[in-house]
């Protein structure tokens, strides 16, 4: 669940985005989605997590407002192994936003952001800002040896699945991550993030049997 810091701080975007009269219903809207009793990983916890990483790199970024409220949005839509929750999310977030009277052009920016999270590979080196939301969503594999058993469990108890099965789901998304040249799209995550994560996924492969290379 949401606190009145995480409160006021959507209240400011919102503001500063030109969204008034329906501010503390989008709270709300987001606040109940996010405290869903199914979520064990994907709650406001998570939101707050990308929100740091988020404001490390702010400065970087061409429209860090669309990134921010992208973030507020992208895990909004949940569904225990569902394949189109971005999607729905991402969808979610037009009807929100629309009801604020949010400019087209930055409901899509919204949007096209929150797609970057589904970590498909197919993100284009001409926008930066996509590439860095993606890094923002993988950061946590970066985490310590025990955040990242911790978080992994989280997820595991959300998605309602056995270890056995769980470990051998989740290793074959992260293997993929790890075949890639490198799972951090941009400089700031690589450094950060690049060699504690794939020592991550290396361990997590190994108990789940699944093969690295």
């Amino acid at each position: 669940m949401f606190n009145q810091e995480d409160r006021k701080r959507l209240m400011t975007l919102l503001h500063r985005v030109g969204v008034e009269e329906v501010r503390g219903v989008i709270f709300t809207e987001l606040n109940d989605r996010y405290s869903e009793r199914h979520r064990v990983y994907h709650t406001a916890g998570h939101i707050r997590h990308c929100l740091a990483e988020f404001k490390q790199v702010k400065d970087m970024l061409i429209n860090p407002d669309a990134v921010e409220l992208a973030i507020w949005f992208h895990d909004a839509i949940f569904v225990p192994g569902a394949s189109d929750n971005e999607v729905r999310s991402a969808e979610f977030s037009q009807e929100i936003l629309w009801r604020g009277y949010v400019s087209d052009e930055l409901r899509a920016r919204v949007l096209s952001l929150i797609m970057a999270t589904k970590h498909d590979g197919k993100l284009s080196p001409s926008d930066p800002d996509a590439i860095m939301m993606a890094d923002i969503d993988l950061s946590s594999l970066g985490a310590y040896p025990q955040m990242f058993d911790e978080n992994a469990q989280r997820l595991r108890r959300e998605m309602c699945l056995s270890n056995e099965k769980f470990f051998k789901r989740q290793a074959i998304f992260l293997v993929n991550l790890f075949q890639r040249d490198s799972i951090y799209g941009t400089d700031f995550f690589y450094e950060k993030y690049e060699r504690q994560a794939r020592k991550n996924i290396e361990r997590f492969a190994l108990r789940a049997g699944v093969a690295i290379r």
